[in-house]
């Protein structure tokens, strides 16, 4: 017990005589913002301690989010600004993006920053996600449907909508090629009459649109459900 006290004293007392990164708060939450606005922030950086403070390098976790740091040496005392700025497009609900900032600073050599906003998305696909079941050699159904609202203010123009896998499934689309604020079109995904998935595999579904003059995108996962018992025999 004594050696751990002596341990803390030493570290407290080492951090006292060297530079240290201070940062104003460690997240920033923007709240809810549309899918279309861009939203920026800022950190405030402090040195606090008594020598010089390098920041080294600034990462984020994707690269819808980016960090710009004015200064990247701090004398005792100053301070700069981290601007950090995440593009909601493509995302929708919940978002949790990291920043992390790594410097010379001895105690704290890496410090991360939470990035949190509620993105409302100018379209969306109900249902996200598609199961079908395949078992004893037959697909519990060999059609299902999901649809694309508008839940923005503007038109929005399809232009495209298929499968990564064309030769499993099939995509049909409604003859209407544009969609109204407020309405919705329904969308058919079919399995091929050819394909006999021997294991359980995700497929994917996009959808190509242009809104606002942007070409713009959203996907719905497709689950092909296989129980082992139930794999396609092989020929």
């Amino acid at each position: 017990m004594r050696h751990s006290s002596i341990s803390i004293f030493l570290l407290l007392a080492f951090s006292a005589v060297c530079q240290t990164l201070t940062i104003d708060r460690t997240k920033h939450d923007f709240g809810k913002i549309q899918e279309t606005e861009r939203a920026q922030t800022k950190f405030k950086l402090v040195n606090t301690g008594v020598a010089e403070l390098i920041v080294t390098e600034v990462k984020t976790s994707c690269g819808c989010t980016a960090g710009t740091l004015r200064q990247d040496r701090l004398q005792p005392g100053e301070k700069t600004w981290l601007d950090v700025s995440f593009d909601p497009t493509g995302k929708a609900g919940s978002i949790l993006k990291a920043v992390e900032v790594m410097s010379n600073d001895p105690v704290k050599p890496r410090q991360s920053l939470q990035i949190l906003a509620e993105v409302i998305p100018l379209f969306s696909c109900h249902p996200r996600k598609l199961e079908f079941r395949f078992e004893n050699g037959y697909f519990d159904k060999a059609t299902k449907t999901f649809r694309l609202s508008n839940d923005g203010t503007e038109l929005l123009k399809l232009l495209n909508a298929g499968s990564n896998k064309r030769k499993m499934l099939r995509v049909e689309g409604p003859e209407i090629t544009e969609i109204k604020p407020g309405e919705a079109q329904q969308f058919k995904v079919s399995i091929s009459p050819e394909f006999k998935p021997k294991k359980t595999v995700y497929l994917s579904v996009f959808i190509v649109t242009e809104y606002g003059g942007k070409k713009m995108h959203r996907s719905v996962r497709v689950l092909i459900q296989v129980p082992t018992a139930s794999a396609a025999p092989t020929p």
